[in-house]
């Protein structure tokens, strides 16, 4: 909603370049105090334009390629169709990002973890920002109240200014709340391998052997898990679901 995660910096610098050519040279010196360097950040600005293309469906990754541990069945399965946010409404590059990222891919994803999966086992999980009226009210803000000299989350930050401490105000990391994947994977490790050792969801072609074996043979610190706790997932849905 406002701009948190650090990539959202790009589409807000290609805004500047369009927009306020002049602001350029002091926002790049802003990011370098954040430690982006500035000609990093020109490039991946330049690159934004690009994704502001309407897909239509559902991409696999964050590049929208196939990751090489599915299989035949899965890369064969129908994309999910998805909302285009991006023709709806005009607005600047940074707008644009986070329209299509509330509307078409980030937020589906996302609450499709957070709000089907823990209702499904009964956990109480709240959302609190997505209120409508708090959507509603974020999509009007203006860039500058989004992002500001390569900070993000500005307006967040000021209305936090008598309320938190100055250390954690001005906190530029996105950390999520994630599980400790690492650790059980880690810990679990030789149960994992046999269990994609013999893998249902290979021979019924959703995962790939060889993929599967790559992820297998990579630390799981390599990705915080993620590549291998996926492939696991697709196993454990392949047995309940007696393929």
């Amino acid at each position: 909603l406002l701009g948190g995660y650090p990539h959202y910096r790009y589409p807000w610098m290609l805004g500047l370049i369009r927009s306020h050519p002049t602001a350029v040279p002091e926002a790049l010196r802003a990011v370098r105090r954040l430690g982006l360097p500035p000609a990093t950040a020109l490039r991946q600005a330049v690159l934004a334009q690009f994704q502001l293309g309407a897909t239509g469906t559902a991409p696999l990754g964050r590049g929208a390629t196939a990751p090489d541990w599915l299989g035949p069945a899965a890369l064969a399965a129908d994309s999910l169709p998805l909302r285009n946010a991006l023709d709806e409404a005009g607005g600047t590059p940074l707008a644009r990002h986070l329209r299509r990222a509330i509307l078409s891919t980030s937020l589906p994803a996302l609450l499709r973890f957070e709000d089907r999966t823990s209702m499904r086992f009964g956990v109480e999980a709240r959302v609190p920002f997505l209120d409508h009226r708090v959507v509603e009210a974020a999509l009007l803000l203006p860039d500058r109240l989004k992002i500001g000299d390569g900070v993000t989350k500005v307006v967040l930050r000021e209305i936090g200014r008598d309320l938190l401490p100055e250390v954690v105000r001005r906190d530029n990391r996105k950390i999520g709340f994630a599980t400790p994947q690492v650790a059980w994977l880690t810990r679990d490790a030789a149960a994992v391998a046999n269990a994609l050792g013999d893998s249902v969801a290979i021979r019924a072609g959703f995962l790939d052997r060889d993929g599967v074996d790559r992820v297998l043979g990579q630390s799981p610190e390599a990705d915080g898990g993620a590549a291998i706790w996926r492939c696991l997932s697709v196993e454990v849905w392949a047995r309940r679901a007696g393929l």
